[in-house]
C-alpha cells in the first residue's frame, strides 16, 4: 500500500488513507476506504488506474455519493472521485464530465437557452451516476438525452458507445453490467424549447419534492425500484382491497412507496435507521445510523412486502463493501 501511495504522490495526486466514506455519501454512513483520491481529469484518472491495477488493488468510482450504502467495515480498496471540468457546447450538444452535478447541469443548460433535462430536476448526484443508473422521474430518464458516452474499458482505453449501445432500461445501463467500466463524460442532445415553461416545470417539481420527500435527515434517495405493472400483480393487490390508481397501468409502474405505505410501515425504525414518514421509499439516518441498521430495515421491508403481496422488491441503492 505504501508503494501505491508513493507512486500516486509522484503524480501530484492527493491521497488519503483510511478516509471515512460517511464523509462522501449522502447517507453519511460507511467505514473507511483503504485509499481515497480525487482525479482532476480523464488523463489523471487513467494514470491512477494504471497504478492501481498494476498493484492488484480493487477500486470503485463515486460521484456525489447518493444512492450508496457503504459497509460499516468500509471498502478494502481505492475509492476514486472525479472532479468536473468545463462544459463543451456545440449547437444543441452538450459534453459534460461524469463528475458534473445534475442540478448544476440543468441550471447551466437553461442559461444557455437549452431544454430537455427537466425530468432530472431534484435528482441528486452526478451525470456519470445518473447515466449508470438511468436516473429520472415522471416516466423519463437519462436515455432520453444521452447521445454518446465516453468510458474507460477494462484495457484502460477510452471507448465511446452510443446511447443505443448503453442498453438503457428502467434504472439500468450497460455500465451496471460492466461495473469496472468507468464513465468519464457524455454528450447530451438537448433542444431549444420554451425556457419559461421549462423553468416553471422545474420549480413545480422541486416544490413537490420539498413537500413530499424527507428533508433534514441524510438518506441515499429512493431505496427500492418501482414495481413493473402486470395484471397478475394488480389482481393480487385488489384482493387486499387496495384501490389502484389508473396511472399505475398508464405508466406501467407501481410505486414501491405506495406498497410500503399501504402496509403501514412508515416510521418503522431499526437502530438509528427509519422508514421516512414523508415518503415510504426513503430510509433516513436519524443520526449515527449504521449500515447494519439499514440492511436489517431493508430486509424487514422486503420480507413484509413479499409475504403480504407476493412482490419481490429490488433495491435501487447500491451496496459498497459488503
Amino acid at each position: 500500500m505504501k508503494q501505491i501511495i508513493k507512486e500516486l504522490q509522484k503524480l501530484n495526486i492527493a491521497v488519503k488513507e483510511n478516509e471515512p466514506l460517511a464523509n462522501h455519501t449522502t447517507f453519511q454512513i460507511g467505514g473507511p476506504a483503504k485509499v481515497y483520491l480525487e482525479a482532476k481529469s480523464p488523463t489523471e484518472l487513467l494514470e491512477i488506474l494504471k497504478i492501481i491495477k498494476q498493484r492488484g488493488l480493487k477500486y470503485i468510482m463515486i460521484g456525489g455519493g447518493s444512492n450508496l450504502l457503504v459497509s460499516d467495515a468500509g471498502y478494502d480498496g481505492a475509492v476514486i472521485k472525479t472532479n468536473p471540468g468545463e462544459l463543451l457546447i456545440e449547437n444543441n450538444l452538450i459534453t459534460a464530465d461524469a463528475g458534473c452535478t445534475l442540478a448544476g447541469l440543468i441550471m447551466k443548460t437553461l442559461d444557455l437557452g437549452l431544454t430537455g433535462l427537466e425530468f432530472a430536476a431534484g435528482v441528486p448526484g452526478t451525470v456519470g451516476g445518473a447515466i449508470k443508473g438511468n436516473a429520472g422521474t415522471y416516466g423519463e430518464a437519462m436515455d432520453k438525452a444521452v447521445k454518446t458516452v465516453d468510458f474507460i474499458n477494462d484495457n484502460l482505453e477510452i471507448e465511446t458507445c452510443t446511447g443505443q449501445q448503453c442498453n438503457f432500461a428502467y434504472r439500468h445501463s450497460i455500465f451496471k453490467e460492466h461495473d469496472s467500466w468507468l464513465i468519464v463524460s457524455a454528450v447530451l442532445q438537448l433542444t431549444t424549447g420554451d425556457l419559461a415553461a421549462s423553468r416553471k416545470l422545474i420549480d413545480e417539481r422541486l416544490a413537490y419534492r420539498t413537500t413530499s420527500q424527507p428533508h433534514g435527515y441524510p438518506s441515499a434517495g429512493c431505496t427500492f425500484k418501482n414495481i413493473a405493472y402486470t395484471e397478475t400483480i394488480a389482481e393480487n393487490l385488489k384482493k387486499l382491497n387496495w384501490e389502484l390508481s389508473p396511472k399505475f397501468k398508464e405508466y406501467q409502474k407501481i410505486p414501491a412507496s405506495w406498497v410500503i405505505e399501504k402496509l403501514d410501515l412508515k416510521g418503522k425504525t431499526i437502530g438509528k435507521a427509519q422508514i421516512a414518514e414523508k415518503h415510504a421509499n426513503y430510509i433516513i439516518n436519524l443520526g449515527g445510523a449504521k449500515a447494519d441498521d439499514v440492511i436489517r430495515l431493508i430486509g424487514y421491508i422486503k420480507q413484509q412486502v413479499r409475504d403480504k403481496t407476493g412482490i419481490q422488491l429490488e433495491e435501487e441503492v447500491r451496496y459498497v463493501g459488503f
